[in-house]
């Protein structure tokens, strides 16, 4: 039988939000596994890919390119809803926000 710590579904937040962007919403996805939700293509050719982990608070992970920039970003957040990081996530796939360099500092 699966129960609240082993398993974790969409949020009920996420879900309309999910299912606008074309994402289906997941459903008993084993936690501590990296599960990946999907992507979204945009006509301009820019791309996201969505992963999420739970521990079971969820963790979310995404991959995204710009067609304009030419560049992709791979970006993690803290624990929350998908609807949470959104805003985000969004401002990079819209080509409105980009990284210029990373750098390490001790």
């Amino acid at each position: 039988m699966l129960d609240f710590f082993n398993t974790i579904s969409a949020y009920p937040q996420d879900i309309q939000l999910f299912k606008e962007l074309g994402l289906q919403p997941f459903k008993d996805v084993p936690t501590r596994e990296r599960y990946f939700v999907g992507q979204i293509n945009e006509e301009s050719g820019s791309w996201m890919k969505i992963w999420v982990e739970g521990l079971p608070a969820q963790f979310w992970f995404a991959e995204i390119h710009s067609e304009e920039n030419h560049q992709t970003v791979k970006l993690s957040t803290g624990s929350g809803s998908f609807s949470d990081y959104w805003n985000v996530f969004k401002e990079f796939l819209g080509d409105m926000v980009s990284v210029d360099s990373v750098e390490e500092t001790l």
